[in-house]
């Protein structure tokens, strides 16, 4: 008799035995970037932010369609967002300011070199002229 056989078969039971232990649910976060929005140095909330992954260029401000998804900022400016890819990420960002009165707009780009690795960044606004 082989032994091939009762070794291949012992191996195969160990890989499936190992692949169905697995206790996470759901999707396991690698990295979080989280940013605020600001105007004259303080935090602006409820600004919608425009995401473009893997995109080197500036997408801009005029088309809204080539962006792959959009969130809103909190009602003090902060937003975070799990599992960027690697590469360049823009987000860009609409809102209004309270306290001047006006509409602003702003944007930032955060470059994903190393995916496990955690974000802080700020985007700061103006005003729409």
């Amino acid at each position: 008799m082989s032994i091939v056989k009762p070794l291949l078969f012992a191996l195969l039971c160990c890989l499936l035995m190992a692949g169905s232990c697995s206790k996470e649910e759901g999707i396991p976060q690698f990295n979080r970037t989280c940013i605020v929005t600001q105007h004259h140095e303080r935090p602006v909330g409820n600004i919608a932010v425009y995401v473009r992954f893997g995109n080197p260029v500036f997408p801009g401000f005029h088309d809204l369609s080539v962006f792959d998804t959009m969130l809103v900022t909190d009602a003090d400016g902060h937003l975070c967002i799990p599992n960027l890819p690697e590469g360049k990420t823009w987000l860009v960002g609409f809102g209004y300011d309270e306290a001047v009165q006006d509409s602003v707009k702003g944007s930032v780009s955060i470059l994903v070199q190393h995916p496990k690795q955690d974000r802080d960044t700020i985007m700061y606004v103006t005003e729409i002229h």
